[in-house]
């Protein structure tokens, strides 16, 4: 408590004004509180607002533990679920306006998670995520590389294909467009869209119950979730 900046200050404060500032929340900084009950406990520990404050802490407390297990279960039912993938298949999952949740099981603790909207998503990069333990996990976003090799590759040898045969000027640069651009769009993606594919896959992955699929896996394996 030395370093609260507010005992100092509360120290002329008579107990009644300490009992009105701890009974005050909506009024007060949590500091002040704070404050104001350390002074008080030391003054007259018998205080009713002693032990108000000490309950409403101890709830507190008592709500920041349960939500923290709330976030280790649901990572734990992620990683429990991704590894219910084979290898090397796919899962999806329903999202909102037909949109898609695919996940793909690059390796035995690596997985790739994409948001499919059959219209913008090819321009979009994807999220990797690395298991490290029973409730952990990494995840960061990389390249979805298909686009690459149809609309990149493709669209630079239709490029250089025009420039050959004499009906677009010959300009190097506009070889590698293709390429830039996707390049471009999936490097600004990656500010923004891994946390909300992230936060797609807490909410569809780590939700309790039964998924929601669109349809089991790719490869027709035998599955028990």
């Amino acid at each position: 408590m030395e370093k609260n900046r507010f005992i100092e200050k509360f120290e002329s404060k008579s107990d009644h004004e300490l009992e009105q500032i701890i009974a005050n929340p909506a009024n007060w900084h949590e500091q002040a509180r704070s404050a104001a009950y350390y002074l008080l406990k030391e003054r007259n520990p018998e205080s009713p607002e002693i032990q108000s404050w000490e309950n409403e802490h101890t709830k507190l407390l008592e709500k920041e533990e349960q939500k923290i297990e709330e976030e280790r279960l649901i990572r734990e039912r992620i990683v429990t679920r991704l590894k219910s993938i084979p290898l090397k298949s796919s899962q999806k999952y329903i999202l909102d306006y037909g949109n898609e949740l695919q996940v793909k099981r690059l390796g035995n603790n690596r997985f790739q998670a994409r948001i499919e909207d059959h219209y913008r998503s090819f321009l979009a990069p994807v999220v990797i995520y690395e298991i490290k333990g029973p409730d952990s996990y990494l995840y960061y976003p990389f390249f979805y590389e298909k686009p690459f090799f149809t609309w990149g590759v493709g669209g630079t040898l239709i490029i250089l294909g025009l420039m050959l045969v004499g009906w677009m000027e010959v300009i190097i640069p506009m070889i590698f467009f293709p390429l830039g651009f996707l390049v471009f769009t999936q490097l600004m993606g990656m500010i923004v869209l891994p946390f909300l594919i992230h936060r797609r896959v807490e909410e569809k992955i780590g939700k309790k119950g039964r998924l929601p699929y669109r349809k089991r896996f790719d490869k027709k394996q035998k599955h028990t979730p």
